[in-house]
């Protein structure tokens, strides 16, 4: 069956790639947006092993939408910053410290700097030992000189306490909105292994400490709520694309991260 290009299928080729380095099996895609038994959801994927074994794959990702678009957008806002100051004459070093969060769809805040960009400048260049904030209209700058040598732009962002605490209550708040919902979708007694692939595609949550608060989140709702992931076999996380880790306790196949 033809494979339709969806969003997920280049962490089903990760996975994939996981199962054959890991299982030492070859697995391929049969299908995609496979129907359940009871027919009213489907899940993602279909893989088949070399010897013919049935994986059912559903993917999800573990975001917080509102901050990662404010993360975005803050990124986008240091990329334009640093293409005003790169033609400037500097007398050192400079770092720039960037709102996180702007209320401003990007096409405003494009146009809003444009405008005041001399004024950043400006500031810049009589710029001292002591640091100056810049107040525009989408928000405050500061500027600090950094050092005489290369004449380097720094950029990073202020607002830490806009971003939220990535602990075992954040996760296992967002495990109960989202295994159950996905516990329905793997609902196919054909596959002979049921996996929910769980995505941290969020960029704040990169640290050794998120990555332990989601294995203990998934831990805590497998063991509070068996009934809940009954139709889940095994729960792997993909931490980043490049690491990907069985978390479940659910499957002697699966085993779980030491230490989790």
């Amino acid at each position: 069956m033809a494979i339709r290009t969806k969003r997920e299928d280049g962490m089903c080729d990760l996975f994939v790639q996981y199962l054959n380095r890991s299982e030492g099996t070859e697995y391929k895609a049969l299908a995609s947006n496979v129907k359940t038994d009871s027919g009213g959801k489907d899940f993602d994927y279909l893989l088949q092993s070399a010897n013919g074994q049935l994986v059912a794959l559903e993917i999800a990702t573990l975001v917080d939408s509102d901050v990662q678009r404010s993360y975005r957008k803050c990124q986008k806002v240091m990329e334009l910053v640093r293409e005003y100051f790169e033609n400037a004459n500097l007398e050192s070093s400079i770092l720039i410290a960037v709102p996180f969060h702007i209320p401003y769809p990007i096409n405003v805040i494009k146009h809003r700097l444009e405008q005041e960009q001399d004024r950043f400048l400006s500031a810049a260049r009589v710029l001292g030992e002591t640091p100056m904030w810049v107040e525009t209209s989408i928000g405050s700058f500061e500027l600090k000189r950094a050092g005489a040598d290369d004449k380097n732009i720094m950029l990073h962002s202020y607002g830490g306490h806009m971003f939220p605490q990535y602990s075992v209550p954040y996760f296992s708040e967002m495990m109960q909105r989202l295994l159950p919902a996905k516990n329905k979708q793997l609902q196919y007694e054909a596959a002979n292994r049921r996996v929910l692939l769980l995505c941290n595609v969020n960029g704040l949550a990169n640290s050794i400490m998120a990555h332990s608060a989601i294995t203990k989140a998934v831990s805590r709702f497998v063991d509070d709520y068996p009934s809940a992931v009954g139709n889940i076999d095994e729960i792997h996380v993909a931490f980043t694309p490049e690491e990907i880790h069985c978390v479940s306790p659910l499957s002697s196949s699966c085993p779980l991260l030491p230490d989790a």
